[in-house]
């Protein structure tokens, strides 16, 4: 998703586009890490990273920490048409409980898993989403031990 960063004395016109992948969630550590202020409740994990590393070097290309996603809720119905399919598997902590999602995705820089329910069962399908913006082409079956680490990260996510 796009999002604008305005900071005229830090970022110049020079590197005003980048495809460092960040979300909602690096807005507070950003703001933190720029303040330099810690947050009154440190044991509180917090889901994103500072950008301020990509502010100072437009030219950082790795994020080195995965994105998680979760959104919907369990009985929620995708729209006629929507893909299917993917490779079954476990329920994640995540579906359980308060919680209760429908659909979870994990990124790690290039690869990207994403875990839905279809028809009463959990699917994963993987992605390069480097390569394939539009997750077109499911990888799950072709790269099972990606798959199964990307499914070990997001349960302990």
């Amino acid at each position: 998703m796009p999002t604008l960063l305005e900071w005229p004395r830090m970022i110049s016109t020079n590197h005003n586009v980048t495809a460092f992948p960040a979300v909602s969630n690096d807005i507070l550590p950003t703001v933190l890490d720029v303040l330099g202020i810690q947050s009154t409740h440190p044991s509180w994990t917090l889901d994103g990273i500072s950008l301020l590393p990509l502010i100072t070097d437009p030219m950082l290309a790795v994020r080195g920490t995965p994105i998680g996603h979760a959104t919907g809720q369990v009985g929620d119905a995708f729209p006629a048409g929507f893909p299917s399919g993917g490779v079954v598997g476990p329920a994640p902590p995540q579906a359980n409980g308060a919680l209760g999602q429908h659909q979870l995705a994990w990124t790690d820089e290039h690869m990207k898993i994403w875990a839905h329910v279809e028809a009463g069962q959990w699917m994963y399908r993987l992605f390069n989403i480097s390569d394939d913006w539009y997750e077109q082409h499911d990888l799950s079956k072709e790269l099972p031990d990606t798959l199964t680490q990307m499914q070990r990260d997001l349960t302990k996510w």
